[in-house]
């Protein structure tokens, strides 16, 4: 491992607000048996999410001070503060103390002495592009010196700093390896959606390499658009996409980005369109040349996968709350490319950095995404409105357009 060099700050930051879950904290109830309907029990059983002051006295020389000038809520975000931080803990990540908000801009206030290439003042943007690098691991793995840092694989030798805080606090420390500049041209709001527009890059670099002419998106909404967006831009008539999504607001948004067929449900798929990949006969000439499911679940994934063609690509990006039960004999016969996309690339090879390319679209117009934050919230008030989100989201009432929300 690299011996960690620490810095002495010019100005030290003390009493800011952070953000935080503590998954040590007990539930005060059951809230899937009881419901969150009650004003008064509302704040209480979100006890874990954690809001106090904190500050930030040294650096190490690697790494950089971050002032959030903006961040988004992403629904993993909304989905770990609802589970109390359970599925960190399944998944073998770090304990103790969450900080949560990775679709993030700041500002660079102050930097190690050992950081090249970044100003204070610099805007930027988060992303986990080389992990080895960033926590100090030697020797670097083959994933991270290739940009994929996402899927390291000597996550399990990080040692987190516990002074790091995250998107949802007012600083936070991140190593030079973490952050990329943004463009000064795009806004506060529209930079914190870089991250989730590189994960829509990265599918459509697996997609492009598959000779595609027809694409399914499954839950079609803040990636998936981006996604769809992406595809029309890149190869425009030479393919036809597909957007399937419960949300009223994802089916228009859907449509005025280019969708051939909008539907809010398989059935009507089933119905109105899967004609078009049968013959006179009646006989299968084939299926989508991709499918892309972001909802994951037994019957996306068993059903999906019967109308992928032979030889096609199945991309799964949904993180399922339960074990599906999963036929596999359909992928093994048709010899279906199952593919599981967990982040983006990025790295030295521009061709293949997915925030580079996203940065480059967005700051040239080429590429629409800031009309997908659906509300805007004071970040003053985050906990409050994180706290809005959740119980929104557990009783099924959605009050906003059902994209992101923007913090800032």
């Amino acid at each position: 491992m690299y011996v960690k060099k620490i810095s002495m700050m010019r100005k030290k930051i003390v009493n800011f607000k952070c953000l935080y879950l503590d998954p040590s904290i007990e539930a005060p109830f059951d809230i899937f048996k009881n419901g969150l309907h009650d004003s008064d029990k509302k704040a209480s059983w979100f006890n874990h999410l954690v809001e106090s002051d904190a500050e930030i006295t040294m650096l190490n020389d690697s790494d950089v001070l971050v002032r959030v000038l903006g961040v988004t809520f992403c629904n993993t975000d909304i989905s770990e503060i609802i589970s109390r931080g359970s599925r960190a803990g399944q998944v073998g990540r770090r304990q103790g103390k969450i900080f949560l908000g990775h679709e993030v801009v700041g500002e660079i206030v102050e930097k190690g002495k050992d950081v090249t290439g970044i100003r204070d003042g610099d805007r930027v943007c988060i992303g986990d592009f080389n992990t080895c690098r960033s926590f100090n691991i030697l020797p670097e793995c083959e994933n991270c010196s290739n940009g994929r840092g996402v899927i390291c694989t000597q996550k399990h030798l990080r040692k987190f700093n516990a002074n790091s805080y995250g998107g949802f606090s007012e600083y936070m420390v991140r190593s030079q390896y973490q952050v990329v500049k943004i463009d000064r041209t795009i806004d506060n709001a529209t930079a914190c959606l870089i991250e989730p527009a590189a994960i829509a890059h990265h599918c459509y670099r697996l997609i492009r390499r598959n000779n595609v002419q027809n694409v399914l998106i499954f839950g079609c909404g803040t990636i998936g658009i981006i996604l769809l967006r992406i595809l029309k831009f890149h190869l425009g008539d030479t393919v036809t996409v597909d957007c399937i999504s419960e949300n009223d607001n994802h089916q228009k948004q859907a449509k005025l980005s280019g969708s051939n067929f909008v539907s809010n449900n398989l059935d009507s798929l089933r119905r109105d369109y899967f004609g078009n990949f049968l013959d006179n006969t009646g006989a299968s000439k084939g299926g989508y040349d991709v499918i892309v499911d972001f909802v994951g679940n037994s019957l996306s994934v068993n059903y999906l996968s019967n109308i992928v063609r032979a030889g096609g690509m199945f991309l799964e990006l949904a993180f399922p709350k339960e074990d599906l039960n999963f036929n596999i004999d359909t992928i093994v016969r048709n010899e279906i490319k199952f593919i599981g996309v967990h982040g983006y690339q990025g790295g030295k090879n521009l061709g293949e950095n997915d925030f580079h390319s996203v940065i480059r679209l967005i700051s040239s117009g080429e590429i629409l995404v800031g009309d997908l934050i659906s509300r805007r919230a004071n970040f003053s008030n985050i906990r409050q409105d994180l706290i809005s989100e959740c119980i929104g989201k557990i009783n099924g009432i959605n009050n906003h357009g059902g994209f992101r929300v923007f913090a800032g």
